[in-house]
């Protein structure tokens, strides 16, 4: 009789993971985008979308570098609407590093000018929800817009089409590259434990992952190159390892 074994959801699906220089690649061609410090806060961070789309200026201490995530944005009937997180895990306090911090300062100076430019077409109702990422007037940006927006961005860099939430993935492998412990990299997820971060978020990006290795604001501001293809698959070599270190 045949049993059956629980793993986590997704696990058995092929994900992919954006290598260190696909990450500058996409950086550097959303340097002067309106929403550039949303994708360097996903992609530093591992945010989900709904948890960058739901974050507000309150749960934001840009003096003491950290994040707390407390919500999230969802669609209810083609609505945006805030709500709970995910899990009770999903409530976390993120040390961010200075390349999110700078970001998000700039993203602040930019929203107060495009506040200001709007006058009365801002949008008043979401105004006391102080929303990070919004449009130009205010509002929530719709999940879809946001998918539109990133495989702009990606096709822009020349690193392919992928999906904000394939930031997450990006995160969990680029934090173990740098050698960041897993169960620190689950803590960053908002994961109870390690297992889903190692099945599925976890990618490989490199034969050998260093303990001594730089954090991820050395990983993401450093020059670097030659792992993986330009539309994210893993080149045929670190394929090859990767399928024999799982046999």
């Amino acid at each position: 009789m045949a049993r059956f074994t629980h793993v986590p959801s997704g696990s058995s699906t092929t994900r992919r993971s954006l290598s260190p220089e696909q990450a500058k690649r996409l950086l550097a061609a959303v340097k002067d985008d309106r929403l550039r410090a949303l994708v360097v806060t996903g992609l530093a961070l591992g945010l989900r979308p709904g948890e960058l789309l739901g974050l507000s200026w309150r749960d934001v201490d840009l003096d003491a570098g950290v994040i707390h995530l407390r919500q999230q944005m969802k669609g209810e009937n083609g609505r945006p609407v805030l709500g709970e997180l995910k899990t009770a895990r999903s409530r976390r306090s993120l040390r961010s590093p200075a390349v999110v911090v700078d970001a998000l300062r700039e993203r602040l100076v930019l929203q107060d000018g495009e506040r200001a430019a709007a006058g009365v077409q801002w949008a008043d109702d979401w105004a006391a929800q102080e929303l990070v990422f919004t449009t130009a007037n205010g509002r929530p940006v719709d999940a879809s817009n946001l998918r539109r927006y990133f495989r702009r961005a990606c096709t822009a860099a020349g690193i392919g089409r992928w999906t904000p939430y394939e930031m997450r993935h990006s995160a969990a492998s680029l934090m173990s590259a740098a050698g960041v412990p897993l169960e620190h990299v689950a803590d960053v997820l908002g994961h109870n434990g390690t297992a889903m971060a190692a099945l599925v978020y976890r990618h490989v990006l490199a034969p050998t992952v260093e303990a001594g290795a730089a954090p991820m604001q050395a990983l993401l501001g450093e020059p670097g190159g030659g792992i993986g293809s330009p539309d994210g698959s893993p080149r045929r070599d670190d394929q090859a390892r990767h399928e024999a270190d799982e046999g």
